[in-house]
């Protein structure tokens, strides 16, 4: 007879722990789909500076062999951005193209007949937006690696990772491109 109460205990017990594994699963595929759709929103905006730089080319362009490097250059970081399926190789695509672009912005900030233009000033802006936001988005995303990998390397939730294959993510570091990018922490 007291059997059925210690079964009652067993079946309580694995009740309360499929509830906690299940808790803890969905904590970490939360945590994980955020790291996913931040990514994806810093991936648009990359790509939105990208689609920028064209009419800066335009704008700036006047034919010097200098400019003729920084286009040749912005526009095979741009390629390789498009290309590119992995992170890293993303983030060096990027660094690339920003900091090619921002040579080609400072030359045009040298010429004074665009300095002054309308058109130009926002251009200028355009791009100092798109930069204002890839810099947001990397810490966002900064900030959701460190939540998810250090909720996946504590116990119990380093179990439930591991057996259903959520890993460590990597964080971003978008220094050496030029422009006041310090995302790395």
């Amino acid at each position: 007879m007291k059997r059925f109460p210690l079964m009652r205990l067993l079946l309580l017990f694995l009740g309360i722990l499929i509830i906690a594994v299940s808790i803890g699963y969905f904590e970490i595929y939360d945590l994980n789909r955020n790291i996913q759709k931040t990514w994806q929103m810093f991936e648009e905006s990359m790509k939105w500076e990208g689609d920028i730089v064209p009419s800066l080319i335009a704008a700036v362009v006047t034919g010097s062999d200098q400019e003729k490097i920084i286009i040749d250059s912005i526009s095979k970081a741009w390629r390789n951005l498009m290309r590119f399926k992995s992170r890293e190789h993303i983030i060096e695509a990027y660094k690339v193209m920003h900091s090619a672009a921002q040579h080609l912005l400072d030359l045009g900030m040298q010429k004074k007949e665009l300095s002054d233009d309308p058109e130009f000033r926002i251009l200028v802006n355009d791009l100092k937006n798109a930069r204002s936001t890839v810099d947001s988005l990397a810490i966002q995303y900064n900030f959701a690696v460190v939540r998810y990998n250090r909720l996946i390397s504590t116990f119990p939730f380093n179990l439930i990772a591991r057996a259903t294959g959520f890993t460590e993510e990597p964080k971003l570091s978008l220094e050496g491109s030029n422009g006041g990018h310090k995302s790395k922490g």
